[in-house]
């Protein structure tokens, strides 16, 4: 892993290049990856329009800052305290982290671009929510493949109910990767375990975080968010140098989030994919006819809050985590009371 001021001269033609637009960043590229891939950019709402007089330099503060021809700061780190020798290290991980120069403590780090990722999730990093410092760690795509400013989409953890990855754009979800059901995230693509890393969701009162670490440090892989709010998993194959996508997100239609509406259900085998559950219709006929299934499904006969029974279902990814924790006895409560 280097840092480096791209895009770099041999590289302008590179399809991930970011021409005439030069930014400060991490590249994931030595030994093993030998194609250049951007990790992390810092400056990647406004790039530099002299690279011949810009400075990367310590201030008083203890502030890493990247500086242009007239002295202005294009970018900050903002430590969260004052540091009296201060040094920038860029980690085997990938984290380019400040710390005082005799303390090499990761607890004591002084700023981590590990808490501000731009599109790209690596092994090692903890993806969620500082509840004491209210840092939410969460990645939003590049504007286009040459443009690494903020674009329209973002992936991060959604912890209203029972905490899942979320794919936005502004404050819609689009797609989701469902519960944590203490193996993987149940919307994930079914995959096999990975010899290579651990993954797991922590929660305590002070965190809720998803994090992979890897047990192979041979195999380096990456969760990327591109441009068009896609989602894709990736290791880099030694052998052929390139990067493999182990999964994408969405993988088919039945990952848009609320496609069939409420009381609806989508499944990939069967045409057309939406259908209702049991004992409810369309609650638009000739709009489901259409293949418009957003509008969700009715109840065929209203509830009498009496004899009414619960079915059950497996294997589908509900839609409302928060009534997880709900009991029959409090469904049929809040039934009654709205009745």
């Amino acid at each position: 892993m280097v840092i480096r001021l791209f895009p770099l001269p041999e590289v302008l033609n590179w399809d991930f290049s970011v021409q005439a637009t030069p930014r400060i960043g991490t590249w994931e590229y030595g030994i093993k990856v030998t194609l250049r891939t951007p990790i992390w950019v810092a400056n990647r709402e406004i790039p530099l329009t002299n690279t011949s007089s810009a400075a990367l330099k310590f201030i008083q503060t203890g502030d890493l800052v990247l500086q242009d021809e007239n002295d202005a700061t294009i970018w900050s780190s903002n430590v969260t305290r004052a540091a009296q020798n201060p040094v920038a290290q860029l980690l085997d991980s990938g984290n380019l982290v400040i710390r005082e120069a005799n303390d090499d403590q990761s607890g004591n780090y002084l700023w981590q671009s590990f808490d501000y990722p731009t599109n790209t999730i690596l092994q090692g990093m903890d993806f969620g929510w500082n509840l004491v410092t209210g840092i939410e760690r969460y990645i939003s795509s590049w504007k286009s493949n040459d443009d690494p400013a903020r674009g329209d989409f973002t992936f991060g953890l959604d912890i209203r109910g029972y905490p899942q990855q979320v794919i936005k754009r502004g404050d819609s979800v689009l797609h989701r990767l469902g519960p944590w059901n203490g193996m993987r995230l149940s919307g994930t693509p079914t995959v096999r375990p990975n010899p290579a890393f651990t993954e797991g969701l922590y929660m305590n009162s002070s965190v809720i975080y998803y994090r992979e670490d890897a047990l192979d440090r041979s195999v380096v892989s990456r969760f990327f968010l591109s441009p068009s709010g896609a989602g894709q998993r990736l290791t880099w194959v030694e052998r052929s140098q390139e990067w493999v996508v182990d999964y994408n997100i969405p993988t088919d239609i039945c990952d848009s989030y609320g496609l069939c509406g409420a009381h609806g259900s989508c499944s990939t085998g069967t045409s057309p994919a939406c259908s209702c559950l049991d004992r409810f219709v369309p609650k638009d006929e000739q709009a489901w006819v259409g293949s418009y299934w957003s509008g969700g499904c009715l109840r065929r006969t209203p509830l009498n809050c009496r004899d009414d029974v619960f079915l059950g279902y497996s294997g589908i990814k509900c839609l409302i985590l928060s009534l997880l924790g709900s009991t029959k006895a409090s469904l049929l409560k809040n039934a009654k009371q709205s009745a």
